[in-house]
């Protein structure tokens, strides 16, 4: 997959980025997003598929992100990559990354990227994500506060319905609508069968 060339700024990135992060490419930016919603690391592989760029930009990104000291490395079997959360930049650095990037774009690599994330899709409503912070509960608590800064940097923001696993399958065995908007939208994490059909 192609990596898509990154609108220019938006008035709320503006003033930090231009005095702290222009050294970093649209791409870095992504990567770093990615990488804070799993505190354990994430693979290679993974931050690809979550951010749509080849495996080979992710890889050449992460080289000059490791010299920064922006991201960590840990293991080797596959290797996994982290955020250096004791970074006095870090917390700027995601919000610049947030307020740069088109929301919808940033909104599915959170989805993609966090292992607590059971299943979510996207349509023209926005977007459902459901957690099973069971399976991941590292991970779990990096979700709603990255979701809450795309919320506040963005008025364009589509709207966002976050919740259990257990709830949303809880609503649609009774709700109809839910499930045919399950079914038919894009699904960027797990399977919409798993909830029935229509």
């Amino acid at each position: 997959m192609r990596d898509t060339p990154t609108p220019p700024l938006r008035p709320a990135a503006q003033g930090v980025a231009g005095r702290r992060h222009a050294g970093l490419s649209p791409i870095a930016l992504r990567v770093v997003l990615a990488a804070s919603q799993d505190p354990t690391g994430i693979t290679l592989t993974r931050l690809a598929r979550a951010i749509g760029s080849p495996v080979s930009s992710v890889q050449t990104t992460l080289r000059g992100l490791l010299q920064l000291g922006v991201i960590r490395r840990r293991g080797s079997h596959p290797p996994r990559y982290l955020l250096d959360r004791s970074l006095p930049a870090t917390d700027s650095i995601l919000e610049v990354a947030t307020a740069l990037d088109e929301p919808a774009r940033t909104i599915a690599a959170l989805a993609r990227s966090n292992p607590a994330v059971a299943f979510a899709s996207a349509d023209a409503g926005g977007f459902l994500v459901a957690r099973d912070p069971g399976r991941a509960a590292h991970a779990a608590r990096e979700l709603e506060p990255a979701l809450e800064r795309v919320r506040r940097h963005h008025q364009d923001c589509p709207r966002i319905v976050c919740m259990e696993l257990q709830e949303l399958t809880r609503l649609a065995r009774s709700d109809r609508m839910l499930r045919l908007r399950i079914r038919t939208g894009v699904a960027l994490v797990g399977d919409s069968g798993v909830f029935g059909s229509s």
